[in-house]
Order: structure tokens, then C-alpha cells, then sequence
């Protein structure tokens, strides 16, 4: 290899292209081109990501205009000035000529696509910045911008060496830029598949998800991850053409008489090359190697899921078909982004066991109805906002996962549920021969449902979200209880239990059983007796017709307590005056809605040295109760979950009186209760055996303890319990809040790990570690908080505006209301006094009413129309403030990303002139000087 050559011809063409106007012109709309595709399309405002998603999409299309403009005289050009002989007469090899060209080519791209990196960081980084003051700082995902804009290097790098062979064919510079787009567009199309899934998934057919693999390597580096695989085909393609670009030059050397035969020889060195470079890409694809660069990790998959996918058992393969919309509302963006990402990586980290498939999905069309048919997953109607305008979408975030006979199907994932949890999980299980068992205990807490007077009770979502993990198993504590019939056993409220199931529950515990306790002495969202209260039978309702019933006699729950060391206040409540929501004021009046978090006054909220804890963020428990250790038996206690110091208690009794004193009579008293100042524990795990372990209580039991036991028995014979002081915390309102996840249209996002925590309790109480670091895991996108700010600003006056108008009406029609009211009265007042019979009195009083009515509906109506014509209004009025406060962004966009490069053409223009201008004048007077 020659350097000299290769330089001097790397410098000539890359000096030539920038050293004309027709350059910077190009480079002038290609860099426009790309900040009004992606900032320009009002699909980035709804998306609310600072990223480059929209320009992403639609890049290798925009390539297809600016790559032969690159390439359309690095041998056209050539071949029309007649320099293609000098060139070729140089000392050199055809190679160095051919890569010199090439990495001028690669430097003028380079070059240009810094042009647009520039004003696009500023501008995007802006946008994600939520203070002036904070814009020269990185809001942005940094690693994730950067990894973009080397994906769009490395997309152009095998499109300029196509390019090159096209430019090639021809002398004519137009011919040559029109076959550089074709010859681009077969890898333009592969690289943007996933853009044109709805387009062309007919024209591919079986081929799709093949493709569509290729294609998501290709495009990695765009979302932040590093394949080698993309890597690989991209360098398979740039050695190829550039070996052609050497074939079509060495044509001059071939004889006239074996012209054909050398033709077809070096067709076949072609195609044998590319035999090896398909290898080479196969090779890496069973070898592959991914790297996140992202700085929130937002592609990486956990270091647990990578070891559990990584050592799967067995030769099963696992297939994974995601039904996706292609378009969904702005707030479910996040979700289906995360779900696609995950994914991808989780099939490449197992290529050969895991395969995936994301099928766009619309609804009415054939894709739905077999996602509906075969997987039952059907379309959600969700609200999508934009701009000032309401709407209602049906949406496909469906993914079912199969292996064997096997399937989970998981009909929608909405936008609180943790994607990458809910997936592995669901690998595993449909791999999983056996799943291990949990018992759920039946108490008074309804888990299972139940029927009532009032009608059929379902059953807590608890335990549909246990059954995708676990076989749940009913345990009827009327019978002694055998602790190989499960795993772990969950008892919610175990104070409603009986005398003897009582006992045989305490049994359990006591043998070894691992047990997760809820106690609340105050479950008034679950409505279900508290510690110290009375039971309420199934036949409650009927008899309070006739008679008082007659309670069931309850347990001696104390029994347990005794067990475990611990003392639990029966009528107890604990309070905490912290509030980590202050929009939601009721949490301000009922103090009884405990928080734990990192701001509510303790150092150590959570157990850092727990799995069931670390990592978590907050948990609510609404009235709870509090653990107390009595320090009294051979037992390790360990804290999970404690409270801040501003705290105290107030019992039952006293809050009820004075809820119901203030619903009934309305009459306001102060809160019950007294400060204490300490901190509660509200969940702790309790381990180790007992020396001196209390006579056994049942016959089974006692047979137990008479007969020999294993060595296995033994090891699990010591306690194994964790004690929560709440069970409100496992309700539905939890579940549906987990759901929702960060919903735009409400003020406030509650981030409860309330179902986490719950979840890593049984987990650990298995002997299941596998899904809990997996499962506390958040993926944070960066959102356009410029936007964010100013169009929420836009959001608050008009909702008051709203607000305000419906108070208007409330307070006119409660006027006219009144007003009706009045007349009534004097009507009935001058009635009684003509001392009238009362059918007569009923009947003008209704005539009166009636025709007040009418007059009153009549401007009721009224009202609504003018209030419904201010909501209009106001709508229109947001709208319209939205939409122009992204048009000035979009402004500012297309005039920033040209100028750098309009600059640059015209210093480089003004210099060749005032060169030119010079030259002539020496010129002119050079022959001046001769003439004279």
C-alpha cells in the first residue's frame, strides 16, 4: 500500500467537494432536511422524548438523497474531465486508489453529518432542559444521542461504497447520483423495515422476521446499543463493493479475447466473497455481543435476566410475538418503546433459544383478528390528548410467549407494568416443568371472592398476579395444616381464623412453614374486621333483618404473637404527618396514610441489606398498625420497613366516632390521637428456632413431633415469617395504580412499590430470588421538559378557567335552585293558611313545582350551553398556545440548521473570489508591465 497516493487522492476529492458552493449546498439541505423531519413533525411534541426517534425512522430514506450527491463524481466525474487515465497512471495500486476515494467519501460524510450534530444537540438539549439557566448542561441522554449519530455513520458507510460502484457505470453526473439512490434502496428499505412493517409485510412473507432481526441490528446503535452483528454486515457490504469498485477498475487490464471468461471469474470471486461474509454475519449472530450506551441503560437488560436467559435449561425454544400499534397516544410512547427494546435484547441474548417477532398491529385488520383468535389479546381503549383535543384510541400492547404446549399471554401491557419483569417471568414459566406452589390461606379476607347479598365479590387481584408465577394452592386451616403441600403460604388477617384453625395455622408457623403475615387492626379499604374486632359471618346480612347475629368466635391470635416475639396493638392505628403529594390535600387531613420513603425522616426507610427492600422507593399503608419487638426469644428480628419520628397513634374506636360523627352530622371536631414521636415498624422478618418449642396443640402435630424426622425437615424446621402491620396495601387500588403508571392526564404519579414489595416477600419466603432485582427495576426516559414546562403552564390556566366556569354554573344553578325552593315554601305557607284539605295542597304544590321545574331546566340548559361554549372555547384557546409554542420551535429549528453550513460556503466562496480577484489583478498587471 501506498500512503502518498492514497493521501494525495484522499485530499484531492475531499478538498474538491468543499471546496465548491454545490458542496455546501448539499450539506446545507441535508442538515435542513433532518432537523424539519424531526423536529418539524408534530409527532415529536406528542411523543415527549428527547430523542431522535422521528429522524431515526426515516434516515436511510433520507440517505438514498444525500449519499450519491457525495459519491456521483468520485468516478463520473473522473471518467467526463478525462482524469480517470492520469489518475490511473499514478504509482500506485488500484486498491489505494480505490480506498483513498472511499475514506474522502467517509471524511466529506463525517464532516457533514457534524453539521447536523451540532444544532440538533443544542436545540434538543434545550428542549429537554427545564430551566434557561440549566441549557448548556447535558439533560439529555447523552450516550443515547451519541450512539444515534453513530448509527447514522455507520448506516452511510456501506451506502457510500455502494454508491461508489454506481458511480462507476456511468460519466454522466446525473445518471450517476439517480443509480447511486437505486443501487441504495434494497439496503435503505432493510434498514428501515421497521418503518415499512405495514407496507410490505405481505411482499416478504415467511422473510419478515428474518428481516426484521437484520434490521434491528443495523438500527441498534440508534437506540443506544452496540451490536456486533450490525458491525459485521455493515463491514461485509463496505469490503464487498469496495472488491467490485477494484474489479470494474482492473477491466482495463483484461484482454479482448478472454474478456467474458474474466468477467464471469470475477463474478464468482464476487459472490464467493459475499458467501464468506454472510458467514461472517451468521458467525456473529451466534456469537453476539451487545453494549449499552445509553446513560440510563434504557436497552440493557438486567444483570439477572442475562444470567437466567443466558443458563437456560433444556433445547426448547421459546417464541415471542408482540402485537403492537404502530401508532399510539403520546402517554403509552415510553411503554411501547421499552417493550420493543426489551424485546429485541432478549432474543439476542439467546438467539438460538429465544425468538422474537413484533408485529404492527392494527385494529380491523388481519393481524388483529389473529391476535384475538389465537391469544385473546384484543384491542384497549385508551384516552390520548393532543393538543387541546380529547380522543378516545383502541390500542394493541399484547405479547403472548410460547414454548412447547406451553403459552403466557399477557393481554395488555399498560404503562405502570415493569416490561422486562413481566417478560422473563413469563419465559421462565412457560419453560418451567413444575412451578413451585404457594398456599393462600382462607380467612375473612375475601381473596378468593365470594358471594353476598349484594352480589358476587371477585377475587383480589393478588391472586391473578400470583397465578402467573406460582400454582396457587387454597389452605383450609380447619384441617392441621402439612407443610409439604406448598412452598409458601400467604395469610391475610389470620385474626378472623377460628379457635381451631387458629391453632393449626400457629402449628405451621411454628414447624417451619415459610410465612408471609398481613395484620391490620384497621383494614377499612379491604373491609374486612380488624385485629380486634368482631367477626361478621356469611349469613350477617340476612339475619340483621330480623335479630342482631351472633358473631363467631374468633382465635387467640395472641398465640401467635407469643410465637414470634412480638407485640401488635389489636385496636391501634399508627399516623404520620408526612405528605410526599401536597396536590392531594386529603393525605394532608388524614394523616393515617402512611408514607415511607427517603423524605419521611429516617435514614434507613428500607432495609438496604434486605432483597425484599433494597431498591425500593415508597410504600404506602393506609391505617396501619405497628410491630413492636419484645425481645424476649432466641429469635432474629430484622426491620424491612420503618417510619419517620413525626408520628403517633389513635385507636379505632375514637377514629370511627369521629368519622362517622363528621359524615352524619357534619359536625367538625378536632382529629383524635396524641404525637409520640417515634418510629414504627411496619414489616419485619422473623427468624430462628425456638429452644424450648411450646407443647404441640393438635394431633397432627404432636404425631409429628413423635415420629423420626429427615434432615431435610430439620434444616426447615425454624421460623421463617414476615410480619407486615397492614393488608389495605394488597388491595385493588393498588393494582390499578401500578397499571396506570405515569398517567399525563392526571397531576400526580404515585410511585407505590407497594405490589413489589409484596411480591419479593414470597419470592424470598421460596427460596425464588430469581425475578427481584428484575422486578425493582425503572427505565427513565428523558422527557422535553421545556416543552413540558411551558405547555403545562398553558394546561393549569386554562383547567381553572374550566374550573372556574363549572364553579359558575354549579353556583347558578344552585341559584336557581334555591330560588324554586323559595317559592315552594311561601306557596306551601300561603296554602296551609286558607286551611285547605291536603290532596288540594299536594296538588298546587306539584303544579307550582312542575312549572318551576320546566323554567328551571329551561335555564339549567341555558347555563350549560354557555358554560359548554367557555369549555370550548378554552379548549381551542390551549390548543391553539400548544401548537404555537411548537411552531416557534420548529422555526427556530429550520433557520439554526442551515447556518453553520450557508457560513462556512460563503467564507470559503468570499476567499476563492478575493483569491481570484487578486490573481487577475497581478495577472493584468504582469501584462501591463510587458506591454509597456
Amino acid at each position: 500500500m501506498n500512503f502518498n497516493i492514497l493521501r494525495a487522492v484522499f485530499v484531492r476529492n475531499f478538498v474538491s467537494f468543499y471546496s465548491s458552493l454545490t458542496g455546501y449546498a448539499f450539506i446545507a439541505l441535508f442538515v435542513l432536511l433532518n432537523a424539519v423531519v424531526n423536529f418539524g413533525s408534530d409527532m415529536f411534541y406528542d411523543a415527549n422524548l428527547a430523542n431522535l426517534d422521528i429522524l431515526t425512522a426515516l434516515y436511510p430514506f433520507i440517505m438514498l438523497l444525500f449519499v450519491p450527491a457525495i459519491t456521483m463524481g468520485l468516478w463520473a466525474g473522473e471518467r467526463r474531465d478525462g482524469t480517470d487515465e492520469l489518475l490511473l497512471s499514478m504509482p500506485g495500486s488500484d486498491f489505494d486508489i480505490v480506498l483513498g476515494k472511499y475514506l474522502a467519501a467517509v471524511a466529506i460524510y463525517t464532516v457533514a453529518l457534524l453539521f447536523s450534530l451540532v444544532p440538533n444537540y443544542i436545540l434538543l438539549n434545550a428542549l429537554a432542559s427545564p430551566d434557561r439557566a440549566e441549557i448548556f448542561r447535558p439533560s439529555i441522554d447523552v450516550g443515547l444521542f451519541f450512539g444515534t449519530y453513530f448509527g447514522y455513520w455507520l448506516m452511510g458507510l456501506p451506502m457510500l461504497a455502494i454508491g461508489m460502484v454506481a458511480s462507476f457505470l456511468t460519466r454522466n453526473l446525473t445518471l450517476a447520483w439517480l443509480l447511486g439512490s437505486w443501487f441504495n434502496v434494497v439496503l435503505a428499505v432493510l434498514i428501515g423495515l421497521a418503518t415499512l412493517t405495514m407496507y410490505l409485510a405481505g411482499v416478504f412473507g415467511n422473510l419478515l422476521p428474518v428481516l426484521l432481526e437484520i434490521s434491528d441490528n443495523l438500527t441498534a446503535p440508534c437506540r443506544g446499543t452496540l451490536s456486533l452483528m450490525g458491525f459485521v454486515f455493515y463491514a461485509v457490504i463496505i469490503v464487498v463493493m469496495l472488491y467490485l469498485c477494484m474489479v470494474l477498475i482492473g477491466q482495463r487490464h483484461w484482454g479482448r479475447r478472454g474478456r467474458v471468461l474474466m468477467g464471469l471469474h470475477y463474478v464468482v470471486r464476487t459472490l464467493a466473497l459475499a458467501v464468506i461474509g454472510a458467514s461472517a454475519v451468521v458467525f456473529a449472530r451466534q456469537h453476539e455481543v451487545r453494549v449499552d450506551v445509553t446513560t440510563e441503560q434504557l436497552t440493557s437488560l438486567s444483570k439477572e435476566t442475562k444470567r437466567l436467559l443466558t443458563d437456560l435449561e433444556g433445547d426448547r425454544v421459546v417464541l415471542i410475538e408482540a402485537f403492537v400499534s404502530p401508532n399510539v397516544p403520546e402517554s403509552y410512547l415510553r411503554t411501547k418503546k421499552n417493550l420493543e427494546n426489551t424485546i429485541r435484547e432478549l432474543a439476542a441474548l439467546n438467539p438460538s433459544r429465544i425468538r422474537q417477532q413484533i408485529i404492527q398491529t392494527e385494529d380491523l385488520t388481519k393481524e388483529a383478528t389473529i391476535a384475538e383468535d389465537r391469544y385473546g389479546i384484543t384491542p384497549r381503549e385508551v384516552l390520548n390528548r393532543q393538543g387541546g383535543k380529547y380522543s378516545v384510541e383502541r390500542i394493541f400492547m399484547g405479547v403472548s410467549i410460547r414454548s412447547g404446549l406451553n403459552r403466557v399471554t399477557i393481554p395488555f401491557l399498560d404503562r405502570g407494568i415493569p416490561i422486562e419483569y413481566e417478560l422473563v417471568r413469563s419465559i421462565c414459566t412457560v419453560l418451567e416443568e413444575q412451578r413451585k406452589k404457594i398456599g393462600v390461606l382462607l380467612t375473612d379476607a375475601p381473596l378468593f371472592g365470594q358471594a353476598s347479598m349484594q352480589g358476587t365479590v371477585p377475587p383480589w387481584p393478588i391472586i391473578e398476579e400470583l397465578e402467573k408465577q406460582f400454582e396457587v394452592v387454597r389452605v383450609d386451616a380447619s384441617q392441621p395444616i402439612d407443610p409439604g403441600d406448598f412452598d409458601v403460604l400467604l395469610a391475610v388477617q389470620p385474626s378472623s381464623l377460628g379457635p381451631e384453625p387458629m391453632q393449626h395455622f400457629v402449628d405451621a408457623v411454628r414447624r417451619g412453614v415459610p410465612t408471609a403475615i398481613f395484620e391490620d387492626p384497621a383494614p377499612l379499604l379491604a373491609g374486612v374486621p380488624g385485629t380486634g374486632q368482631p367477626r361478621r359471618s356469611a349469613q350477617d346480612q340476612m339475619m340483621m333483618m330480623f335479630q342482631q347475629p351472633q358473631s363467631p368466635p374468633k382465635g387467640e391470635i395472641k398465640d401467635l404473637w407469643d410465637l414470634l416475639g412480638v407485640d401488635f396493638a389489636s385496636g391501634t392505628i399508627v399516623w404520620q404527618k408526612y405528605n410526599p403529594y401536597p396536590k392531594v390535600d386529603h393525605f394532608n387531613s388524614e394523616p393515617e396514610f402512611v408514607f415511607v420513603d427517603k423524605g419521611s425522616g429516617t435514614d434507613r426507610p428500607f432495609n438496604p441489606d434486605d432483597a425484599i427492600t433494597s431498591g425500593l422507593q415508597q410504600l404506602l399503608f393506609p391505617f396501619p398498625g405497628a410491630i413492636v419487638w419484645g425481645d424476649e426469644l432466641p429469635l432474629e428480628f430484622e426491620p424491612l420497613v420503618e417510619t419517620g419520628t413525626l408520628t403517633g397513634t389513635v385507636e379505632l374506636d375514637d377514629l370511627m366516632e369521629m368519622m362517622q360523627l363528621r359524615q352524619s352530622q357534619g359536625i367538625s371536631i378536632p382529629r383524635p390521637g396524641k404525637p409520640t414521636g417515634e418510629a414504627y415498624v411496619m414489616a419485619a422478618r422473623i427468624r430462628g428456632a425456638i429452644e424450648k418449642p411450646a407443647a404441640a396443640t393438635t394431633e397432627m402435630s404432636k404425631k409429628a413431633a413423635s415420629e423420626e424426622t429427615s434432615p431435610k425437615e430439620s434444616a426447615a424446621s425454624k421460623i421463617n415469617v414476615v410480619l407486615v402491620a397492614d393488608i389495605d396495601m394488597l388491595t385493588q387500588p393498588f393494582f390499578e395504580l401500578r397499571r396506570r403508571g405515569d398517567d399525563p392526564e392526571v397531576d400526580v404519579y404515585f410511585e407505590f412499590d407497594n405490589i413489589t414489595f409484596l411480591l419479593n416477600v414470597l419470592d424470598e419466603l421460596a427460596d425464588d430470588s430469581r425475578f427481584i432485582e428484575i422486578r425493582k427495576r425503572r427505565r427513565q426516559h428523558r422527557p422535553l421538559a421545556r416543552i413540558e414546562k411551558e405547555t403545562e403552564k398553558t394546561r393549569e390556566d386554562v383547567a381553572e378557567a374550566i374550573a372556574e366556569s363549572q364553579k359558575d354554573f354549579e353556583a347558578a344553578r344552585q341559584k336557581e335552585q334555591d330560588k324554586l325552593n323559595e317559592q315552594v315554601r311561601d306557596l306551601e305557607q300561603r296554602i296551609r293558611a286558607e286551611n285547605l284539605d291536603l290532596m288540594e295542597i299536594a296538588r298546587r304544590v306539584a303544579m307550582v313545582q312542575q312549572a318551576g321545574q320546566k323554567r328551571l331546566n329551561a335555564e339549567v340548559e341555558k347555563l350549560e350551553r354557555t358554560r359548554d361554549q367557555t369549555i370550548k372555547e378554552k379548549r381551542t384557546e390551549e390548543k391553539e398556545k400548544v401548537m404555537e409554542i411548537r411552531l416557534s420551535y420548529k422555526k427556530l429549528a429550520w433557520l439554526l440548521a442551515p447556518i453553520p453550513p450557508i457560513l462556512l460556503g460563503l467564507l470559503v466562496f468570499l476567499g476563492r473570489y478575493t483569491r481570484e480577484s487578486t490573481h487577475a489583478r497581478q495577472r493584468e498587471k504582469a501584462i501591463r508591465s510587458r506591454q509597456g
